[in-house]
């Protein structure tokens, strides 16, 4: 059974909103590494709460909850296991209710928590229910894009007001998870077990810049999009969208485009030593270069 009531001698009434974040990274914490996973806390507040290793089968043949520690190799292909990263982003909220009613999970997500990589995970508690919705950012993102649902909370506003709390994250009367819009879709494929098994495939790790470009791609089709108000029809919205779209690609690749320029000027201007120590400077940070 996952998630496991770790602290069985402590009421979840006892904690309030002061203490009931840190509480439930413990939580979460503990119900990990009963599943052999090692868990650490970040010094720094960065948004991610917890970081999550373990070591699994690259051909994904480990089980989430497998314990991998002392052994070297798969049993069931032989492979040398390698060791998988997770970035975890926990959203806690007390949701009110009894069994058999419905209940809803508030929460906000801004732009700057969706980041542009597989391993960063967000995952939805509440102690009402002792639920764990575990959700990767790649499937977060595509669920929303497929579905072509809720991206009031990707686009860009027209007039909002508060702070864009989302509340159709729902439970409902049968203890059933779904996002409920216009339509309603099912939240159980990252409900506890089957959330764990999606975080711990391999591929996210293995194929890191397929699933960085893939999201990069959704993000730009759920984040510049024009969200409508009341006095704008269907057409407008489509037309804003395009200019929207149009102007944002023009501006990358301007951008771009600068850099490389500036980039080639600094280094016929400046003197060969200072080059030197700058390149030296870039080799702390993947994916930069200074040539």
């Amino acid at each position: 059974m996952f998630p496991k009531k770790i602290f069985e001698d402590i009421k979840s009434s006892d904690f309030q909103k002061h203490n009931k974040k840190q509480v439930t990274e413990d939580f979460v914490t503990e119900n990990f590494k009963a599943c052999f996973w090692n868990v650490y806390r970040p010094f720094n507040d960065t948004g991610i709460d917890l970081i999550a290793t373990k070591k699994v089968c690259p051909n994904n043949h480990t089980q989430f909850d497998d314990n991998t520690i002392s052994i070297k190799k798969c049993p069931n292909c032989h492979k040398e296991f390698i060791n998988i990263e997770r970035f975890i982003q926990v959203k806690t909220r007390e949701i009110k209710g009894e069994e058999g009613e419905s209940m809803f999970f508030g929460y906000t997500l801004k732009s700057k928590d969706f980041r542009t990589d597989p391993r960063h995970i967000f995952l939805f508690y509440s102690d009402a229910t002792n639920d764990f919705l575990i959700v990767p950012m790649f499937d977060y993102l595509q669920f929303f894009h497929q579905k072509e649902i809720g991206k009031s909370h990707f686009g860009t506003p027209s007039f909002r007001i508060g702070n864009n709390k989302l509340n159709s994250l729902k439970r409902n009367e049968k203890s059933i998870w779904e996002w409920k819009g216009r339509e309603t879709y099912s939240f159980m494929q990252f409900l506890n077990e089957k959330g764990m098994e999606l975080i711990v495939n391999p591929n996210y790790d293995l194929k890191l810049n397929d699933y960085i470009s893939k999201i990069t791609e959704m993000k730009f089709d759920l984040f510049y999009d024009y969200s409508a108000g009341r006095q704008i029809d269907k057409s407008q919205q489509e037309v804003f969208n395009q200019i929207l779209q149009k102007q944002v690609k023009q501006n990358l690749k301007d951008i771009a485009k600068k850099r490389v320029e500036r980039r080639k000027k600094l280094i016929k201007t400046i003197d060969n030593q200072l080059v030197i120590s700058i390149k030296k400077y870039f080799e702390k940070f993947k994916n930069f270069d200074f040539q």
